[in-house]
């Protein structure tokens, strides 16, 4: 499996796909497939430190895997159409250089372009700009 923290190389020529399933309370789940690697999912959630953001990476049997539910909480600094997340403890302890992340979850105002991006030690790393197609 490869990981976003690893660097965009492992998402190259691949058709990213984010959707959304399951907005219920507490959460938001978003599966996020690459190519046909349908291992992801962003989970989104309130929690009693604010907006979170985590990342659930599972094997095809439904497993966790070792490196999972890493990501970050949001500051109050963001808004109903973009929220920036900064890694957490638990991140910072599975995946030491992802310590300086901050994933940045944007929406358009017509909500039909979602933008991903990490940043890691204030610099960009990766970014998917994911536009809504109608079924």
């Amino acid at each position: 499996m490869t990981y976003p923290e690893e660097g965009q190389d492992s998402f190259a020529g691949k058709v990213l796909v984010a959707r959304f399933m399951e907005c219920g309370n507490p959460d938001i789940r978003i599966p996020f497939d690459v190519g046909k690697d349908t291992s992801r999912t962003w989970i989104i959630s309130q929690t009693a430190n604010g907006l979170q953001l985590k990342h659930d990476h599972r094997h095809a049997d439904g497993t966790p895997d070792e490196i999972n539910m890493y990501g970050g909480l949001a500051k109050s600094d963001g808004s109903h159409l973009s929220q920036a997340f900064y890694a957490d403890a638990h991140t910072a302890a599975i995946i030491p250089a992802a310590a300086t992340n901050v994933w940045t979850l944007s929406l358009s105002a017509d909500g039909q372009t979602l933008t991903y991006y990490l940043e890691r030690n204030a610099a960009p790393r990766f970014k998917a700009v994911l536009k809504q197609v109608k079924n």
